[in-house]
């Protein structure tokens, strides 16, 4: 190692200490800053408390508050005077005869029978209704109105149309009733809706029947 390279590097040295003193010296003067700062926040309180104690050692002069004392008031008396009124001549009543009062029967109003006519009309409605219900149909598809393919599309389908439209498919080409009754079994749960899940059995057996 040459003088130069040694000096250098005894240079170097001695720069880094001279680096750590500075720091040193910075750190030094922060924490007598905050003594300085501590040191005048102790003198307040102290003095505050000397206030204080010279306040409790000096007498103190309570002002004398004489009871009051109501004197009484006289109370005016005021006289009342009852007249006198003459006494009516006595009256003699007589009581009243009792009244009768006869409750008067409501009319007896016979039965409205219902026409004849009305009563042909809604046993042929009822029978063309119950016809219906059990004809053979050739698509469960085309059963269905759009109210009811809405709700059986939300109950057993989450509102996912193109998936109903898969099951209706398998039923209208599963070839018999009890093949669709299986694939109603295996991919319906009756506990979301019962009424709707037996309608449907019912239209794949008028379907296959």
């Amino acid at each position: 190692m040459t003088d130069i390279e040694f000096l250098e590097n005894n240079l170097n040295a001695l720069q880094h200490q001279l680096d750590n003193l500075k720091d040193i010296k910075v750190k030094h003067l922060h924490v007598l800053h905050d003594l300085e700062q501590l040191e005048q926040k102790y003198e307040k309180q102290l003095a505050t408390l000397h206030q204080y104690i010279n306040q409790a050692k000096a007498p103190q002069e309570f002002e004398v508050i004489e009871p009051l004392i109501e004197k009484p008031v006289a109370v005016p008396i005021i006289e009342t005077k009852i007249e006198e009124k003459p006494v009516a001549d006595f009256v003699e009543i007589l009581p009243e005869e009792p009244k009768i009062i006869i409750a008067q029967k409501p009319e007896y109003e016979e039965p409205i029978e219902e026409n004849l006519n009305e009563k042909l009309a809604k046993v042929r409605k009822e029978s063309t209704v119950e016809k219906l219900n059990h004809t053979k149909i050739e698509d469960i598809r085309k059963a269905l109105n759009l109210n009811q393919t809405m709700a059986f599309s939300k109950a057993f389908f989450n509102g996912d149309n193109s998936q109903f439209s898969i099951f209706i498919d398998a039923l209208n080409n599963c070839g018999s009733a009890d093949a669709a009754k299986t694939i109603i079994q295996s991919q319906l749960d009756a506990n979301k809706n019962e009424e709707l899940y037996h309608n449907l059995v019912h239209l794949a057996e008028r379907r296959w029947q």
